[in-house]
């Protein structure tokens, strides 16, 4: 039996809508961490030091995290097909999850460079942590690197507002 735009035993249309913008946005969102992983290890080995405080070092990350959150909103726009606020949430909340790992990684990856300058073994350096554990490096990475907390703002930001937007509201395909 059918009544109106939804079946008895089916997924009502609006529902599969968000779904599949969240999925779209995860798959999105992942993309982005590593190719935010992949800019910063290339700058850091191309200027040498992290902390290094020029226009290059701080404009390509601002831009790049402009385009990530953007990224992300549209992608989650285009697989529900709409905006609003729960899309809006949605894609500020998967660009978090994606920049934490990024972020959690990129640390590890500059802890092990350091040790192995250092002579310390790495061979017992998990690949993953304990949650708590993981909080605590990235927190440590951001506090040694406070710039790295407003990029990561940025792109929240556009990823939230994106889907608020009148143009981010309504996709036709």
């Amino acid at each position: 039996m059918s009544t109106g735009s939804t079946t008895i035993g089916k997924v009502p249309p609006a529902t599969m809508d968000m779904l599949r913008g969240i999925l779209a946005g995860a798959l999105v969102a992942a993309l982005s961490g590593a190719l935010w992983f992949g800019a910063d290890v290339l700058l850091y080995s191309l200027i040498g030091e992290r902390e290094t405080v020029s226009i290059k070092v701080i404009l390509i990350p601002f831009l790049l995290a402009g385009v990530l959150g953007g990224w992300t909103a549209q992608s989650v726009i285009w697989g529900a097909r709409r905006g609003g606020l729960i899309m809006a949430i949605s894609s500020a909340l998967l660009l978090l999850v994606a920049l934490f790992i990024s972020d959690y990684f990129l640390d590890r990856h500059y802890m092990i460079q350091a040790m192995a300058e250092s002579g310390m073994s790495i061979d017992s350096v998990p690949l993953l942590l304990p949650l708590d554990r993981m909080i605590d490096l990235v927190q440590i990475g951001l506090e040694s690197s406070p710039i790295y907390a407003v990029y990561y703002g940025i792109a929240l930001l556009v990823a939230f507002i994106t889907p608020l937007t009148p143009g981010g509201r309504r996709v036709r395909r």
